[in-house]
């Protein structure tokens, strides 16, 4: 009887396979459903009086002797059917079943400890997540996202004060923004010169994984920088005008396009004209530098001719 407590005993703590090696040893046979094992072992039946042998049948309440369950995660975004990961997250998937062990089919696209159910991103795509309990194997696909992939920012890297143009990325659904304010930038990538400075344009692109940069340097020029470097975006200057104001003789004229020829003069205050050109800018804008500095400081009066278009301005020399 003592034999038989302590095979009981052995049963109920040692594995299913060392209980079956028993059973092999002894000639017997065991079942089992569930958690339930059913062995019938070969032993003497010694409470009988027997010493030749016998079968004693033994029912055993084996706690792992057991099979694969659903598998669950918890993931923000994801659901117990569906689950969803970023490249280097981190989560926790569990069975109803303990005990068994974890395995990524693809660890280039997800790792998890075989032991803990901790799944890792790596990279993009979707993987087999495996747990193995005694042969009995429970499956769940996982995907991993990534953080969205942004093309570089395109078109050109200078633009003069009030003047603008176009900056373009390949990538849609992005969110132009500019990083310093001597630029301002449109939902449309139409970007402007407000002051002379360097400036970083920002286009961003939001997915479920977070947030990717496209960055792109721009340099704000004055108007006279603009000239010397023969840099003329889009116009917004459509009209004519005259730069800086006050100054000390020294000053540029914008000229718009024009198939015309502009007629310049600078005229004082007792109507003498101090200054005249004639420019022909051949359909082209022009910065036309003007120098006056030989006169006396005060107001004077700028007018410019180009077909039937008249402009007038007062300059202040100091």
């Amino acid at each position: 009887m003592q034999k038989i407590v302590l095979l009981c005993c052995c049963l109920f703590f040692c594995t299913q396979l060392n209980a079956q090696s028993a059973v092999n040893a002894t000639g017997g046979s065991a079942t089992s459903a569930g958690g339930s094992v059913s062995i019938s072992i070969g032993i003497p039946d010694f409470e009988n009086g027997s010493t030749t042998g016998g079968y004693v049948t033994l029912g055993v309440q084996h706690p792992y002797v057991s099979s694969a369950g659903a598998i669950y995660g918890f993931h923000s975004g994801s659901t117990f059917s569906i689950i969803l990961l970023c490249a280097g997250d981190t989560t926790l998937l569990i069975d109803s079943s303990a005990g068994g062990i974890w395995s990524s089919r693809n660890t280039a696209i997800a790792t998890i400890g075989s032991t803990t159910g901790v799944v890792t991103g790596v990279a993009a795509g979707t993987d087999t997540i495996s747990y193995t309990l005694y042969g009995s194997v429970a499956t769940k696909i996982i995907t991993i996202n990534a953080l969205p992939a942004v093309s570089a920012i395109t078109g050109i890297d200078s633009v003069c004060v009030g003047n603008y143009d176009t900056l373009s990325n390949a990538t849609s659904g992005g969110i132009w923004s500019s990083m310093y304010s001597y630029a301002t930038i449109g939902s449309t990538g139409i970007v402007t010169g407000v002051s002379v400075g360097l400036d970083t344009i920002s286009y961003a692109v939001t997915n479920t994984c977070g947030t990717t940069y496209s960055l792109f340097p721009l340099n704000v020029l004055s108007a006279l920088a603009c000239g010397t470097l023969n840099i003329y975006n889009k116009g917004i200057y459509n009209d004519i005008f005259v730069f800086p104001n006050p100054n000390n003789g020294v000053f540029t004229i914008y000229l718009p396009p024009s198939s015309n020829v502009y007629s310049v003069s600078i005229i004082d205050l007792y109507g003498k004209e101090i200054y005249s050109n004639e420019i022909n800018n051949n359909n082209l804008a022009l910065l036309q530098n003007v120098n006056i500095s030989h006169v006396a400081g005060g107001s004077y009066l700028v007018k410019i001719r180009n077909g039937s278009t008249a402009f007038r301005q007062k300059v202040v020399v100091f």
